[in-house]
């Protein structure tokens, strides 16, 4: 059985429960190729939320060094200082810094409104301000362990998790039935999505993006 991606926005125990409440009572799990459909497509529409979103929505906890309970992505952990004294987060809202280091040196959060002996967080942006400087021309520099993204029990999670559900539905009510296909090369033989399913995935209705797009960032560069 393939297992629910670490970025997957509900589980399919979830997705089973909210089906049944919402569209079918009899909809069960079964054990074996809807289940695996159905997580299979859970962990590739959460990946294009997160396309479409141009950052992680799924909260998870990252550091620069190998820590029980923390995710090693140096994309989200080791940075390049920014020229400016603000420095942005790859994803928010920032649940909590354990570590922020800048040349290997601790900095915390400041105790007073102007920065003078610290950095200043808005963790609904994502943002840190670091007046005194992030000794720009040193390749990077900033370290940092921290937690990011949307807790499971957040309003916007559950928005989320609810355009994830209807994204999942249109599939799954296709009038083509695009469960797995049976393919074969040579002698072996595997399960792949219809081409119905793929385009589907790269297709959600319009009115998902709209609301989806409130989540999303512009991507620079």
């Amino acid at each position: 059985m393939v297992d629910i991606a670490a970025n997957a926005l509900l589980d399919h125990k979830l997705f089973y429960k909210m089906y049944q409440q919402q569209v079918d009572p009899n909809f069960t799990e079964d054990g074996g190729d809807k289940d695996e459909f159905v997580i299979r497509t859970i962990n590739a529409a959460s990946t294009i939320f997160e396309k479409f979103c141009n950052r992680r929505l799924k909260a998870r906890s990252y550091s620069y060094a190998t820590d029980q309970g923390f995710e090693t992505d140096l994309d989200y952990t080791i940075f390049d200082p920014p020229k400016s004294n603000r420095f942005w987060f790859p994803t928010f809202p920032v649940i909590s810094i354990t570590t922020f280091l800048i040349r290997d040196v601790t900095v915390t959060a400041s105790t007073d409104y102007l920065a003078t002996d610290g950095y200043i967080l808005y963790k609904n942006k994502g943002l840190l301000v670091y007046d005194q400087g992030f000794d720009y021309g040193y390749h990077r520099c900033v370290k940092i362990k921290w937690r990011g993204g949307y807790e499971d029990d957040t309003p916007e999670m559950f928005e989320l998790q609810h355009l994830l559900f209807q994204a999942i539905k249109i599939i799954i009510n296709s009038p083509e039935n695009p469960l797995l296909q049976s393919e074969t090369i040579g002698s072996y033989q595997y399960q792949n999505y219809s081409g119905f399913v793929l385009n589907s995935l790269k297709a959600f209705s319009p009115e998902i993006f709209v609301n989806l797009g409130r989540f999303r960032v512009e991507a620079i560069g």
